[in-house]
């Protein structure tokens, strides 16, 4: 979050259904003074959810952020500075999301946004093709089915 030039700075590329969203401060110390610092961020693109719907299946997990409470040009901090890291698990392969973050700074809201792909996983086999329906690779043929078998205690294919 660029406070001087008022942006985001976004970088990162996604090699899994996993990501960490990492928000820094980065800003010149010397011209750019923050107070009543704040921000929020939201996640669109499938799956995707606000906070508290219990039928998604995108998780979120957050470190506990740091507290920014005022800078002053006199103050002794390193930039760019960490302000909060988020684990968001189970994301849709093959798919498109984008991070819309809202920052504000001396009562001036910021809004900016970040789109970034899932890719697929990859393809466990040569004859395998993607279902982008199902975000599934899938073989060529059905698997067998099993049969319950009592007497061995086991599953078998008929």
């Amino acid at each position: 979050m660029d406070l001087e030039n008022k942006c985001l700075h976004a970088s990162g590329e996604a090699t899994s259904n996993d990501v960490t969203v990492e928000f820094y401060l980065d800003m010149d110390p010397g011209k750019t003074a923050f107070k009543n610092f704040g921000h929020s961020f939201s996640l669109k693109g499938p799956g995707a959810y606000t906070i508290g719907d219990q039928d998604a299946d995108i998780v979120f997990e957050v470190e506990d952020p740091e507290k920014i409470q005022e800078y002053n040009s006199g103050d002794d901090v390193d930039f760019p500075f960490l302000v909060e890291r988020h684990f968001i698990k189970n994301l849709h392969s093959d798919s498109e999301y984008t991070i819309e973050v809202t920052f504000k700074n001396r009562r001036e809201l910021v809004t900016d946004s970040y789109t970034f792909s899932i890719p697929k996983p990859p393809k466990p086999y040569d004859s395998w093709v993607w279902d982008s329906e199902t975000k599934k690779w899938l073989a060529p043929a059905e698997p067998p089915s099993l049969v319950w078998d009592e007497a061995s205690q086991q599953w078998i294919i008929p």
